[in-house]
């Protein structure tokens, strides 16, 4: 994966929704955002042990938190995306 790359990203945002019963019972929403790569970075920069890529979303109305790397010079924050949650690369 580039910077410049479009991607699609999903994941499961989850809300304690009732402590009632037994069980623990959880609300559950799909997140799915597609947009541009504009950073990669980790945590090291010989051996990263976390690392998180921070995408343009192709919606600008997305309401996903938006953060602003370290020594990011870009107009507008990007929304940080787990690698884990990349189902494909868009095309």
């Amino acid at each position: 994966m580039n910077k410049g790359d479009h991607i699609t990203a999903s994941w499961m945002r989850t809300d304690l929704a009732c402590l009632a019963g037994a069980q623990m019972k959880l609300e559950g929403q799909q997140v799915t955002v597609c947009g541009i790569v504009r950073h990669v970075r980790g945590n090291d920069p010989v051996n990263p042990t976390t690392i998180g890529i921070f995408i343009d979303p192709d919606d600008p109305a997305c309401e996903l938190p938006r953060v602003r790397p370290p020594r990011c010079t870009c107009r507008n924050p990007h929304v940080l995306v787990d690698p884990g949650h990349i189902e494909m690369r868009a095309s």
